[in-house]
């Protein structure tokens, strides 16, 4: 089994979300709000931390970045391989289009999608697509499960 969990980008709960989830058995984290890898960094030390504070194999906690917002584009290749903790980058399209004010068939979203996979292949992790929302529309669904490969 793989338990990853979601935690906090919050500054006032992301030391503690850290602190307290990472212990055995946990797979590793969702980061969301990742905008740089100085953010990566700081991320991967609270777990390396946390890790040794619990006696756990160094590196055994795994992260999945989560690119959300226009600012991460700019900055994404230096964000993917900034750990060697880093499994995977998912794109979270529904925050994204949200904040750069378009949807996800609009050519700034084709863009950041095409170059956040880019990316995520030549750092040899994983490139995910984000939550797919609309439950009624499985032409849509199955566009975004094949934008995927």
């Amino acid at each position: 089994h793989r338990l990853y969990i979601r935690i906090n980008s919050d500054d006032d709960f992301l030391a503690d979300d850290i602190a307290q989830l990472t212990q055995p058995g946990v797979t590793g984290f969702l980061v969301p709000k990742v905008e740089s890898a100085s953010y990566v960094r700081r991320v991967d030390d609270l777990v390396s931390r946390a890790e040794a504070a619990r006696s756990m194999q160094p590196g055994s906690i795994q992260l999945t970045l989560m690119a959300e917002t226009p600012a991460a584009l700019f900055k994404i290749d230096e964000i993917v391989r900034e750990s060697p903790r880093t499994v995977a980058l998912l794109v979270g399209n529904n925050d994204l289009a949200a904040i750069a004010l378009c949807d996800d068939h609009s050519d700034a979203f084709n863009t950041f999608f095409s170059t956040a996979a880019l990316a995520a292949r030549a750092a040899e992790i994983e490139p995910i697509w984000g939550a797919y929302t609309w439950l009624d529309d499985s032409a849509g669904f199955d566009f975004a499960c094949r934008r995927m490969k």
